[in-house]
This record gives structure tokens, sequence and C-alpha cells, in this order.
């Protein structure tokens, strides 16, 4: 899923995608990454990155990727694109 989502993404703008899978993060007394996405028992969570060149290009192209035919036979389960935000780079 993570190749394909970077290539439909790279046709619109994408710079960088990275994800990575948690292999080291505890779970916490107050809040953790696990509660942040309401992680269950036997779930583990996945991180990913996007680059954009600016807010701009990312807020039209998730808007356009997300109707494209091969994002929607894809099929993916509703949680993989639980948590979404937008952030502003300030150091690279």
């Amino acid at each position: 899923m993570a190749k394909f989502f970077e290539t439909v993404m790279k046709e619109h703008g994408l710079i960088s995608y990275s994800e990575a899978i948690a292999d080291d993060v505890p779970h916490g007394k107050v809040t953790d990454f696990y509660r942040s996405v309401q992680g269950i028992e036997d779930e583990t969570v996945v991180a990913a990155f996007c680059v954009w060149p600016d807010k701009e290009t990312r807020v039209k192209a998730w808007s356009v990727a997300m109707k494209d035919p091969r994002m929607n036979d894809s099929k993916p389960d509703p949680k993989i694109f639980d948590v979404l935000s937008g952030s502003t780079l300030l150091s690279d």
C-alpha cells in the first residue's frame, strides 16, 4: 500500500514519502502513540510522513488523489488514514 500511495501522490506533487512501523514504542501511563490512534492490543502503529512543496499543493493533491479510481480500487482499511494532519517544515 505504501509504494502504491507514494506513486499516486507523486503524480500530484508529492516530493517524498516515508513510512515506519513501531518496533520500540512503549505504552505510556498517561498518554502514548497507541492511544493517539486508539490502537488495540494486537495492533501496531504505522507512521507516515509526506513532504510537499507547499500547503496549496498538498491540499489540492489530497482532494484530487482521493478521487482517483486507483485509490478507490485498492479498498484500503479506513483505519489506514485514521489521523491526517498538515504541518510546516521547521528543519530539513
